[in-house]
């Protein structure tokens, strides 16, 4: 479904009276909500190259190897903080993000070195902009993708009941996605048994 038939199948539900632009706000906030869930797989992201290295679109930083070797975060006032000077050179010892421009971030290290950082993390999904724009949520979720943009729209009318009502609703069918996700490995999965109730409980 992309952006046109999301607007179309948005009006039928009750909200035709939304101008076509709310409507788009209200569709991406739900996009951005439900994939602020749980870090699902289609958003994950890959970035290789020397330090600092620039993150188009960055969530969060899931791993970072600096020249094959893993490489823990720091935050720019914890090293600063330590007496320790940002200019400094030799081996890279952790990274630290700065320059941010919108989404956009830059992964430097510290101290300064120039190794190949390979950065595994969660992306943020671009804005549905034109009619043809397709969220990267897999089609079968898109009912609950619509249920959250619905929620945006209670709101903005001041049903606040109705909103409560859907999002509990659409919270427990999140629940049952996550879950098909976190348990994907089935393999060597640990075995998980439930214990029956007992009267003398």
């Amino acid at each position: 479904m992309n952006l046109a038939d999301a607007q179309t199948e948005f009006a039928a539900r009750g909200f035709d009276y939304l101008e076509a632009g709310r409507r788009t706000t209200m569709l991406n906030a739900a996009k951005n909500a439900f994939e602020d869930f749980y870090p699902f797989p289609w958003l994950e992201g890959f970035q290789i190259g020397p330090a600092p290295l620039v993150i188009p679109d960055l969530k969060y930083i899931l791993l970072t190897t600096a020249d094959g070797r893993e490489l823990w975060g720091s935050d720019i006032r914890q090293i600063v903080a330590g007496g320790n000077d940002l200019s400094q050179t030799g081996t890279a010892e952790v990274w630290y993000l700065a320059d941010q421009v919108g989404d956009a971030v830059t992964m430097r290290v510290w101290p300064v070195d120039t190794p190949t950082l390979r950065v595994i993390y969660v992306k943020r999904s671009p804005e549905l902009v034109s009619g043809t724009d397709k969220p990267l949520i897999p089609e079968r979720y898109h009912p609950l993708w619509l249920d959250l943009a619905v929620v945006q729209a209670y709101h903005d009318s001041d049903n606040f009941v109705g909103a409560q009502a859907l999002l509990g609703e659409v919270s427990a069918q999140m629940l049952s996605v996550i879950e098909s996700y976190e348990t994907r490995n089935r393999q060597h999965s640990i075995p998980v048994t439930v214990r029956g109730y007992s009267e003398d409980e």
